[in-house]
């Protein structure tokens, strides 16, 4: 039975009666609700989002929606300007300043600034070289996973005399 009830709405994929609560807001539309549910959304918004990263990574482009570029590498989902971006916005939570992020890899000629290995995009991320300064973009080095991993929240400084330490010790 259909409620005459203002506050429910029956959905339109699972045909569920549920309160207005349950659709999100959609003002241009008859009655100011999305016509499926929030649950029936969600689950179209993940199957939709599978299947055009399946496809574009199966073409070798950019798996960001309505980007055909190429991938940077094998191993990476994005081309190298959303690589870029998403590195600036794991950092800045911003995605201005992302040719900053690009020219430092670039003056490092993609090596890491520490150990001089290979960057591979989507692998490396940049690092602060003083942690209390995170937040200044120019406070930034692109280096390899692992020392990622090993120099957690140390300065350079602090982390080079680490691993002297170790080094010193086993040799």
């Amino acid at each position: 039975m259909i409620s005459t009830d203002y506050d429910e709405k029956m959905c339109s994929k699972c045909k569920s009666i549920l309160t207005v609560d349950k659709f999100y807001r959609e003002t241009r539309r008859n009655g100011g609700y999305a016509a499926r549910c929030k649950d029936c959304q969600s689950t179209d918004n993940k199957l939709r989002y599978k299947t055009q990263k399946t496809e574009s990574l199966a073409k070798g482009i950019c798996v960001r929606f309505g980007c055909s570029s190429k991938l940077t590498s094998d191993s990476y989902s994005y081309c190298i300007e959303h690589f870029f971006s998403n590195a600036n916005f794991l950092i800045a939570r911003s995605t201005l300043g992302w040719e900053l992020i690009r020219d430092i890899a670039e003056r490092q000629d993609y090596k890491c600034a520490i150990t001089g290995t290979d960057l591979i995009p989507g692998v490396n991320k940049p690092k602060s070289r003083f942690p209390e300064l995170r937040s200044d973009l120019s406070n930034l080095q692109w280096v390899d996973k692992w020392v990622n991993i090993a120099k957690s929240d140390l300065d350079l400084d602090d982390f080079i005399a680490r691993c002297t330490q170790v080094a010193n010790r086993y040799n």
